[in-house]
């Protein structure tokens, strides 16, 4: 949704991550935080609830849903171009049908034909279908369905202060900033195990297989 709005957020997000590349065809590098690796890999679902509402045409050919049926294949001869954008397959009173027959089959032809647009509105993401629960808790169950997780009650429990309970939650999602972790973030440098001095610092070494800890 980050990509339909123009706050602070999602324009730090677009300026970081998809400076050069359509948000579509960005992948997963070491360096980036882990809020973006996490909506990468809900990316496909969460695309699957939107559709864009044609208005300006500023929108992808390829790489937007914007027909109702999916993205387009694209074609295989020489008239593909990766940048065309929806208004490009416009002419002064309407669709170019001719520039669509360059790139597109009959079938989906006679489907945009129909479809209305606007050119002095912006294009809009809209929903896809109505569902029956708030939206933003149709989203989270589709991208984020519940499952059972068994170390649950180990963590959380009357037994372990909340410090404790924080710390061990971190330690089993990899969040505590140990060399190893650093270095996947691009921060290379020397390391060393602050009690050993012998291996290098790590989650494993440093919880279960150095000998002074």
């Amino acid at each position: 949704m980050f990509r339909a709005q123009t706050s602070i957020w999602a324009k730090f997000l677009k300026g970081k991550y998809c400076r050069d590349q359509h948000p579509s065809l960005v992948t997963n590098r070491l360096e980036d935080s882990r809020t973006w690796k996490s909506m990468l890999k809900k990316r496909t679902k969460a695309e699957q609830l939107f559709i864009w509402e044609i208005g300006e045409g500023r929108k992808n050919v390829w790489l937007d849903n914007w027909t109702g049926e999916g993205l387009i294949s694209p074609p295989t001869d020489s008239h593909f171009n990766s940048t065309t954008q929806k208004s490009d397959l416009w002419s002064a009173n309407g669709w170019n049908q001719q520039a669509l027959q360059n790139i597109l089959d009959n079938r989906l032809i006679n489907t945009i034909m129909k479809k209305p647009f606007d050119r002095y509105r912006k294009d809009k993401l809209i929903v896809k279908k109505k569902v029956s629960q708030t939206f933003l808790a149709f989203i989270a169950n589709l991208c984020f369905p519940e499952s059972e997780i068994s170390w649950t009650k180990c963590v959380w429990n009357k037994y372990l202060s909340p410090s404790m309970a924080f710390l061990s939650w971190k330690l089993l999602y990899g969040f505590i900033p140990t060399d190893d972790i650093l270095k996947l973030k691009g921060l290379r440098g020397p390391s060393r195990c602050c009690l050993c001095k012998c291996e290098e610092e790590s989650l494993p070494h440093l919880f279960f297989k150095c000998y002074q800890a």
